[in-house]
């Protein structure tokens, strides 16, 4: 048997199987090539993605430091005008008892008085856009006790055209004041008009005396002038009307009576403007309209909408009689509301040196009047005393025009501070908070971001309030509708808590305030208000994510989903203090928001609560012992909107939803106060009777 041969292999099928082997190897080092490849593009997208973040936060920063410079002006703003407690537009008005010389002498003024009104008010508005509503306003106590308010409001009047109109309805208002007063406060108000002069323009003098909800009178004396000009001058193109109110400062026919009334004081003007209309189309409409066409449009229809520029400066004088401290908290509460009622029915600074001189000069002019009584009644030369007198006229002159130029110039900087707010309708301490679906996540998220939060609120609030006196109570707001037509606020406050010494008895009575908001929105406003709690953390420092439904008087429903923080530190002095903060939720995926049937209310805030030292003055002790009494104080920065309704409503319901605005965060203060001062009366009521026992 012969041996069996080994067969060889084809060389096609050897060069095949090589092609095989080396296209697989081929396939192969593409596909780790592909894998390098995405590696590295995702290496370069997360680099991208890093830097963007860098640059993200790098212009966050920058937003917070141009955030907290405008709030530092603002504190020097505020600072000015509370150590300036007048009003620009105030002229001294004495009235004497003579029914000629009293007319003579409103006669007389009455023309400078309307024109540096209209001066003032159209430079303060210079900035604002005439038919956006807005309101600025400052609320301080002076060096004297007295209770001070600085308004400034632009308001259109929407589908309103005729100037006449307007203008007859404020004289009307005017002219029946204590109606209104009587009917929409419930102050029974009494009237004596004294004079009333009417022509083309309108002159009269009337007194009020109101009695408040306490049972203590006020008393109002007061002038108040108007005019409708059809045809003005060369500086003013378009008719116009002005009307102004001041107080008389001393009426030899009807004095005051200080120790049975607390006066008033109110210096207002009232600027009527005729301003062309942007679009006859809804506010839904017009919001998508370009700027250029809208202008084209505005000049095209020839239609106008009526404005009332105002400005006035408001005064409740200190009782010079005993009152509690819930008479002077409605007092203090009651300063703006006849205005609101008439709407509705080391180098020192210059302007320090400018006040001492103002000042300086007034006791010459008194000092000199004297001098000049003396010369009158010894001498027969009268050239002596009135060349002294002319001289002091004239520097006084001078002096009370250079005092209005910088006052001027104080209001164009706040109507551009005004702008800059409405054009920047947010707020420095506000951090975009979205919460998901899982529990978990959602409470984490809020553990993260909890001492972010409470830092910055800690260091915008002192920075705002930083040149504010702690122990004067100050009010300084901001409302105004921005480009979506929400309705806007900002609120800055230093409220001071006299008697109240412990830091932690205000820090635990805010707390429950907040953790029973919707029992007191539904008390003291009527609005029915339920309220969902989601999560609570509640340890030595508190977290509480909620919601609130609440019922406007209109059956509008209003929805809030918010973040409270709340911790006891150490402030950056070394001394104890509490910090707040309180934020919308801007997403929700677990509870959104129902934009087509509830109206959303916006709240960023910060709540910073400290102690003051305060001399005692009641103390008979050494002085020491005098000078340790601390008083807690809180300072409280609000962003506060009410977002414009996806759906239709009645421009009655868009005022309601404007006029409530802040109203929550006046009646989380109410309440604040009566947790406080409950306890206080309490723990003295507990005194007097150890003391009672001990005698």
């Amino acid at each position: 048997m012969s041996k069996e041969t080994k067969k060889r292999k084809a060389t096609y099928l050897k060069q095949k199987e090589e092609q095989d082997s080396l296209q697989d190897q081929i396939n192969i080092l593409e596909r780790l090539l592909d894998e390098f490849k995405a590696k590295k593009s995702g290496t370069t997208q997360l680099e991208e993605l890093c830097a963007a973040v860098g640059l993200n936060n790098a212009m966050k920063n920058a937003v917070q430091q141009h955030h907290l410079g405008v709030a530092t002006a603002q504190s020097l703003i505020s600072q000015w005008l509370q150590n300036h407690s007048g009003n620009p537009m105030d002229v001294f008005i004495h009235l004497g008892q003579e029914w000629p010389e009293r007319r003579a002498t409103l006669l007389q003024m009455k023309d400078g008085r309307l024109e540096r009104g209209f001066r003032f008010v159209t430079a303060r508005c210079q900035h604002l856009d005439a038919l956006k509503p807005h309101l600025s306003e400052e609320r301080f106590e002076d060096a004297n006790g007295d209770f001070c308010c600085v308004r400034n409001e632009v308001i259109p009047f929407p589908g309103v055209q005729s100037m006449r109109k307007v203008f007859d309805a404020v004289k009307f208002t005017l002219n029946t004041l204590e109606i209104s007063i009587s009917e929409q406060l419930g102050h029974i108000t009494v009237r004596d008009d004294y004079d009333v002069v009417e022509t083309d323009s309108f002159i009269c003098n009337y007194r009020l005396t109101s009695g408040i909800d306490s049972g203590v009178t006020t008393e109002l004396n007061a002038v108040a002038f108007g005019q409708f000009v059809e045809n003005p001058s060369v500086n003013c193109k378009e008719p116009y009307a002005v009307v102004a109110i001041d107080s008389v400062d001393q009426d030899d026919l009807h004095p005051y009576h200080p120790h049975k009334c607390v006066r008033k004081v109110i210096n207002g003007t009232v600027v009527l403007i005729p301003v062309p209309c942007r679009s006859s189309k809804r506010f839904r409409d017009f919001t998508k309209i370009d700027p250029d066409v809208q202008t084209e449009e505005s000049k095209d229809s020839g239609e106008v909408e009526i404005v009332m520029l105002r400005y006035f400066f408001a005064k409740t004088c200190h009782p010079e009689f005993e009152v509690s401290e819930f008479v002077t908290q409605e007092l203090r509460d009651n300063i703006t509301r006849w205005g609101d009622v008439v709407l509705q029915a080391k180098r020192k600074a210059t302007y320090l040196r400018r006040q001492e001189e103002r000042n300086i000069l007034q006791i010459q002019v008194r000092k000199l009047q004297r001098e000049l009584e003396n010369l009158q009644a010894k001498s027969s030369d009268e050239a002596i005393w009135k060349k002294k007198l002319y001289e002091v006229a004239g520097h006084n002159v001078a002096m009370e025009n250079a005092v209005k130029e910088q006052q001027l110039g104080v209001a164009m900087t706040q109507s551009m501070i005004s702008e800059w707010h409405r054009n920047h309708s947010s707020r420095p301490m506000s951090m975009p908070i979205h919460l998901g679906r899982s529990w978990a996540a959602r409470r984490d998220t809020l553990l993260k971001m909890k001492d972010q939060r409470l830092t910055q609120a800690l260091h915008y609030v002192t920075t705002r309030c930083q040149h504010l006196e702690p122990l004067k109570y100050h009010i300084s707001e901001e409302r105004f509708e921005d480009d979506n037509g929400d309705f806007c606020c900002l609120r800055d406050e230093v409220i001071p808590f006299p008697g109240v010494q412990s830091l932690h008895d205000v820090f635990e009575a805010s707390k429950f305030t907040m953790d029973t908001l919707e029992i007191c929105i539904s008390e003291q406003l009527g609005h029915l208000t339920i309220r969902d709690d989601y999560d609570t953390v509640d340890s030595t420092t508190f977290i509480s994510n909620y919601r609130l439904v609440s019922a406007m008087e209109s059956g509008i429903m209003t929805e809030f989903n918010v973040v409270a923080f709340g911790q006891q530190i150490e402030g950056t002095d070394g001394q104890p203090c509490a910090v707040f903060s309180i934020d919308s939720v801007n997403q929700d995926d677990l509870h959104p928001y129902h934009p087509n049937k509830c109206v959303r209310k916006v709240i960023d805030g910060s709540i910073v609560l400290i102690q003051v030292p305060r001399h005692n003055v009641k103390c008979e002790g050494t002085r020491e012992s005098c000078e340790n009494e601390m008083v807690i104080v809180m300072m409280r920065s609000i962003f506060a909107k009410t977002c414009r309704p996806q759906f239709d409503v009645s421009e009655i319901t868009l005022q309601e939803l404007q006029d409530n605005v802040t109203r929550w965060g006046d009646v989380v203060i109410q309440a604040i106060r009566r947790i406080l001062y409950a306890n206080v009366i309490q723990v003295g009521n507990e005194t007097n009777e150890t003391n009672e026992i001990n005698d």
